[in-house]
């Protein structure tokens, strides 16, 4: 076993020794994987030892010693004699050509967004009246109105036009003041009219067109209400219709209309309200907002913070008795 062991170690590899009597089991000597067969013939001298197979196995490794040695004599001389051809067939490699027969990869396509991309990352005005927002979208508005205005004076040629030009000009003018969006009234609201309670944001988006759907945890008659927060009164609009919102999918593709930035629907029951005939007043109008009242209120006149000089009682002034002529003479 000791010179077993130690031909396993020389040549790296296990060795596998068989006997040639039927009735024997085959036994692996050393560690790793087998690299070459040695047959086992019994043959016992006066001492117990078997020198066959010790002259087999002495054989057997010479002859595997031999072998690598030629193998490696070999390659180096295939690669001297190469040269810079390995080289250039390297360097020659093109490791697409391994994927050729392979079937191109598919591109899975991008998930759906819930919120449309070119509504994503615009900021809400949180921080605005809602006059300010409303004067804003009037400007953009203007200036959108300017910059066609110009592009079209730009591929004008006034050559063609003659005397024409002035009065395309005035046409151009009346058509864009007819244009101009969400103007002013000067209406004022009656006792126990209907006011849609709404936040700043909201407010502004309404009235500045942007958001045409207003929601609600419940339902509404189609009306015309006034729109107010924090006491003031700052436009109108008509409650065109009422639709109950049944699913987040449809909640997600109404995002451009109720601006509502979530991906799913805030009340257990949502109903969106289609608001139309959005009106600006003027000038904000002031009424008496009852204490903790939310979503909708009536309307009650403002109270007086002032009373007019002319309302006033009179001071009532008392006139002290003074003694008259006849009670001086008779004291």
């Amino acid at each position: 076993d000791q010179e077993l062991g130690a031909y396993s170690e020389a040549f790296g590899c296990a060795v596998l020794v068989t006997s040639t009597d039927p009735q024997a089991f085959p036994v692996i000597h050393g560690q790793g994987p087998v690299g070459f067969e040695v047959e086992h013939c019994l043959s016992v001298d006066g001492a117990g030892h078997g020198d066959r197979n010790r002259n087999a196995l002495a054989e057997a490794w010479r002859e595997e010693r031999s072998l690598k040695r030629a193998v490696a004599s070999a390659f180096d001389c295939a690669a001297s004699d190469m040269g810079h051809a390995e080289a250039s067939e390297a360097c020659g490699f093109d490791p697409e050509d391994m994927w050729k027969d392979y079937e191109p990869k598919e591109e899975c396509p991008a998930p759906e967004s819930p919120v449309p991309e070119r509504y994503r990352g615009q900021p809400l005005p949180k921080r605005r009246s809602a006059l300010i927002n409303s004067w804003l979208y009037r400007a953009q508005k203007k200036q959108e109105a300017e910059e066609a205005m110009e592009s079209w004076l730009r591929g004008f040629e006034t050559s063609e036009a003659g005397d024409n030009f002035e009065a395309l000009w005035e046409e151009f003018r009346t058509v864009d003041k007819q244009a101009e969006p969400n103007p002013g009234i000067t209406a004022f609201p009656k006792e126990k009219d209907g006011i849609l309670i709404l936040r700043n944001p909201w407010l502004g988006l309404i009235l500045s067109g942007i958001k045409t759907l207003e929601i609600r945890g419940m339902r509404l008659k189609p009306r015309t209400m006034w729109l107010g927060s924090k006491g003031l009164i700052f436009g109108q609009a008509r409650i065109q219709s009422v639709c109950e919102i049944k699913t987040d999918e449809l909640w997600r593709q109404l995002y451009p209309q109720h601006r509502w930035d979530r991906d799913s629907r805030p009340y257990r029951r949502t109903f969106a309200l289609q608001l139309t005939d959005v009106r600006r007043l003027s000038r904000p109008q002031r009424y008496t907002h009852p204490s903790g009242a939310i979503g909708i209120v009536k309307y009650r006149k403002p109270k007086a913070a002032t009373t007019a000089p002319e309302a006033r009682p009179k001071r009532r002034v008392s006139q002290k008795a003074m003694p008259c002529k006849k009670a001086a003479m008779r004291i």
